[in-house]
């Protein structure tokens, strides 16, 4: 967290978008799975 806190804004989206791809693909998954 302090790294992306330090990181320039960037960074700091590229680091958000992967999270925000990561939530979505585990969430399509569990909802597959039921």
């Amino acid at each position: 967290m302090i790294l992306v806190l330090e990181a320039t804004p960037a960074d700091r989206c590229d680091y958000l978008s992967r999270q925000t791809e990561e939530v979505f693909y585990r969430l399509a998954h569990e909802g597959s799975n039921g």
